[in-house]
């Protein structure tokens, strides 16, 4: 889920390609242009030691937040986190 409105939104994937199992150049072309066209902020080769919720989501619209914390002890804050290896 994104704040993108449809004009700056990115563009499904099956613009990059209409294979199933696409080559890996036209993966991250298309996680790269989606990154930047919903203004996401991607951190790579960063290992997260802790994850800490702060609040909860509401009925009434409020979100819980996180606070994340890497490896050079950098904190992060955000709404929404996604954490892959």
């Amino acid at each position: 889920m994104t704040d993108v409105d449809d004009e700056g939104a990115p563009e499904r994937f099956g613009a990059y390609s209409r294979e199933m199992y696409p080559r890996r150049e036209q993966l991250v072309a298309y996680l790269n242009d989606f990154a930047t066209k919903s203004h996401l902020k991607v951190l790579y080769n960063t290992d997260v030691s802790s994850i800490t919720r702060i609040g909860h989501a509401s009925s009434s619209g409020s979100s819980a937040r996180f606070t994340m914390i890497d490896q050079r002890q950098q904190i992060y804050n955000c709404r929404f986190d996604i954490v892959s290896k």
